[in-house]
């Protein structure tokens, strides 16, 4: 019987996270803000690890790196964040990834290249959006193995579909706006 109410606990818990930080990301069409937005609402259960989100700019474009406290374009797989080769890896394979050990034995059995040998765990969940891009939602942790494990993972898949909507809604926000200003001229 506590086993089974301490399970329901667990699940009122995501449930209230869940529907938080989709409230949340409804109140603004800025990507930056979002993820920031998640980073601080998801710190329950990232602890020290790092919230981001890698996206296309446009159908076959260049990658495009959002954190809770930075924003990047990535020419390859070789830039300084260490994980470019694991999004890659979500990207083409359209499936989400799981880390929780054995971080450097288990992206050299994957045949991941470019990675930070510093990481512990890592998370990806791919993203598609209606224009034919796609972008991966991740979690790295430096500091703890296992930080995200099955449970906060299927949160991870979930919330990852909450941003591929509010992207949506970000990019047509922005194009609206883009067009507005084109036809005031």
């Amino acid at each position: 019987n506590r086993s089974l109410q301490q399970t329901a606990e667990r699940h009122d818990d995501d449930l209230r996270v869940l529907h938080r930080v989709v409230d949340s990301l409804r109140t603004t069409f800025d990507l930056k803000a979002q993820i920031q937005t998640l980073q601080r609402e998801l710190q329950s259960f990232l602890g020290t690890a790092h919230l981001a989100l890698t996206y296309q700019d446009s159908p076959g474009g260049s990658l495009v790196r959002i954190t809770g406290t930075a924003s990047a374009k990535t020419k390859d797989s070789h830039s300084d964040h260490g994980t470019e080769g694991l999004v890659r890896y979500v990207l083409d394979n359209k499936t989400p990834l799981l880390i929780s050990e054995d971080f450097l034995g288990t992206v050299r059995k994957l045949e991941i290249s470019s990675v930070d040998p510093r990481i512990m765990s890592w998370a990806g969940v791919p993203i598609e959006f209606s224009d034919q891009t796609s972008g991966v939602l991740t979690i790295t942790d430096y500091n703890q193995e296992d930080r995200v494990n099955g449970r906060r993972f299927g949160l991870l898949k979930v919330l990852a579909g909450e941003v591929g909507v509010a992207i949506e809604n970000a990019r047509l926000f922005q194009e609206e706006q883009k067009w507005s200003r084109q036809l005031a001229l």
